[in-house]
């Protein structure tokens, strides 16, 4: 695995980061567990994530 492998994981695993708290910036939880598409927006950047941490 080069270098530049594992930055650009890390690139994704923040830029998941970043777009989760995009979605979420100023949101209640229970604003947030009451609106399916963020819920499914998070867990799409979180399943992002999983993939990117075990490669």
């Amino acid at each position: 695995m080069s270098p530049r492998d594992w930055r650009l994981r890390v690139q994704d695993i923040l830029d998941a980061i970043a777009t989760i708290q995009g979605y979420t910036a100023g949101m209640e939880y229970s604003v947030f567990t009451r609106d399916r598409r963020t819920v499914d927006a998070v867990l799409r950047n979180i399943t992002v994530i999983g993939e990117a941490a075990s490669r």
